[in-house]
């Protein structure tokens, strides 16, 4: 098994990123942190906090011996990645990338919040941001460790069953 003791898990909106944190800190005896705690402030998604700030925070969530850092920006995972010894991309498709944001809400579709995230997370194949599709490919491509580019459901408990031989009991469906 990769020395999986600093891992980087990075993947669209809805792609299971926090899911598989979970579990895979849950295996590996770490904690967790999400990009999300540090881009936004107060724990909302209406104001982001000052980029160097959320920089500094980031390389401080990355300082210990073992951790498990996921999210979305990849703003912030790129100055973070030369500490990682394992990066998973989780590259899932659209439908399940809607489904996991549908359950996430509740299916309450019609709130403005989960219009607006939609909007994002769809477009996230299109952007030509560090946090998009190209971006993760780029950081992904250019990581010289050991990484795994999960693109499917089955993939991703294949991945968690390889490291611990029981994903918690969770199906491939269950990940949100």
């Amino acid at each position: 098994m990769p020395n999986m003791n600093r891992t980087i898990i990075m993947g669209n909106s809805g792609s299971g990123k926090t899911w598989l944190a979970s579990r895979l800190g849950r295996a590996l005896g770490l904690a967790a942190t999400d990009l999300d705690d540090i881009h936004w402030l107060r724990g909302c998604y209406e104001e982001k906090r000052e980029r160097s700030e959320a920089i500094q925070l980031a390389h401080a969530a990355a300082s210990g011996q073992a951790w498990i850092v996921e999210g979305v920006y990849g703003w912030l995972i790129e100055p973070i990645s030369y500490k990682a010894t394992f990066l998973v991309w989780l590259d899932l498709n659209w439908d399940d990338c809607y489904g996991n944001l549908k359950n996430r809400y509740g299916g309450k579709t019609d709130s403005p919040s989960f219009c607006e995230l939609v909007a994002w997370a769809e477009d996230y194949w299109n952007r030509q941001t560090p946090s998009s599709f190209s971006g993760h490919k780029a950081i992904f491509e250019s990581f010289a460790g050991s990484k795994a580019r999960l693109q499917t459901r089955r993939d991703v408990v294949e991945f968690l069953r390889s490291i611990d031989g029981n994903p918690h009991g969770m199906p491939p469906a269950a990940m949100t």
